[in-house]
């Protein structure tokens, strides 16, 4: 940002009117933003960089910062209710809605009808958690019923279109392992 002898940016310059006074005024306000206050919780000095209203030193802020990360894990939560508690935030339903559909459905997604399977990522870590995914309608807001990571992937890729479904369904049936031209015999397989 190029700067004029007066200390005033080219943009504030090409705004204000050229008078003197507000120009002065201007570098004032410019020298005022870059002088050092104090911090709010220990009395350090905190030199802003821009007018971002925080009043505390970088050691205050990242304290805070751990405190207020340390209050958003909840280790004393149960996984259960640290669930129950993603339901209800992410699609209005309790950990009790979720068990009621997952009963109706047998334990099993509501499209292939297999249970969700827990699968190793790197290092043996569990990579999925064992959960039927919660489908839900995207414009509505309503969940539709519990799907596993399978096929709740496969529905948002065809963005919830049954007319795509429907060609896809149509291109496999046509197309499937062994597509109608190979079994003429014109290509060897």
């Amino acid at each position: 940002m190029e700067k004029s002898p007066w200390g005033v940016s080219r943009a504030a310059r090409e705004l204000l009117p050229a008078t003197p006074i507000l120009i002065a005024a201007a570098a004032a306000a410019d020298r005022l933003l870059r002088m050092p206050v104090p911090c709010e919780r220990c009395g350090g000095e905190k030199t802003p960089r821009r007018p971002d209203g925080y009043l505390l030193c970088k050691p205050c802020a990242n304290a805070a910062r751990r405190v207020l990360r340390s209050q958003k894990t909840r280790p004393s939560e149960t996984p259960d209710a640290a669930y129950d508690r993603w339901l209800r935030r992410a699609y209005g339903i309790t950990l009790i809605h979720y068990n009621k559909m997952l009963a109706l459905q047998g334990g099993v997604c509501a499209l292939c009808q297999r249970p969700e399977r827990v699968v190793s990522g790197k290092k043996g870590r569990a990579k999925r958690h064992g959960h039927l995914h919660v489908d839900h309608d995207h414009k509505s807001g309503v969940v539709r019923g519990l799907l596993c990571h399978g096929c709740n992937t496969a529905l948002g890729h065809f963005q919830d279109d049954p007319d795509l479904l429907e060609w896809a369904a149509r291109y496999l049936r046509t197309h499937g392992s062994e597509s109608a031209w190979q079994r003429k015999g014109k290509v060897s397989a």
